[in-house]
C-alpha cells in the first residue's frame, strides 16, 4: 500500500463526479479521499470475497475486474465487469454488510 498525497486532489474530483456521492460535503469527499489507499493487485488477485464485510471503497485507477457470485457447487456468475475510472464496493462501505460477490482482477489492477 503506497500513500501518494498528489493524487489525493485528482482522486476528490473525481469522487464529485459519481452521482452517489453527490448531496455529501465537500469535507467528507475530502476526507474520504485523502484516507485513500493506493493498492495494487496481480491478475487472477481476489480484491474481496462473496461473504466478507470489506469497508473500503474502491476507485479502479487502471486495469479491469470481474464482480461474480459463486453457486454452491462452484459455477460463477459474472454480474458486471469494471474498468478504469469506477468505483465498487458501495454496499459494503454504505450498507455496512457483507459483499453479496466477489471481486477477481482480470488483469493487473491500480486501486
Amino acid at each position: 500500500m503506497i500513500k501518494t498525497p498528489w493524487k489525493t486532489d485528482i482522486l476528490l474530483k473525481r469522487l464529485e463526479t459519481f452521482e452517489f456521492l453527490r448531496g455529501l460535503d465537500h469535507e467528507i469527499l475530502a476526507a474520504l479521499a485523502k484516507s485513500a489507499v493506493w493498492k495494487i493487485f496481480a491478475p487472477d488477485a481476489v480484491v474481496f470475497w462473496e461473504g466478507d464485510t470489506e469497508t473500503n471503497l474502491y476507485y479502479l485507477q487502471y486495469g479491469s475486474l470481474k464482480v461474480l457470485k459463486t453457486s454452491p457447487e462452484g459455477r460463477e456468475q459474472v454480474l458486471r465487469f469494471l474498468d478504469a475510472g469506477e468505483i465498487f464496493n458501495e454496499i459494503g462501505v454504505f450498507e455496512k454488510m457483507a459483499n453479496p460477490a466477489s471481486a477477481i482482477a482480470l488483469e493487473e489492477l491500480g486501486i
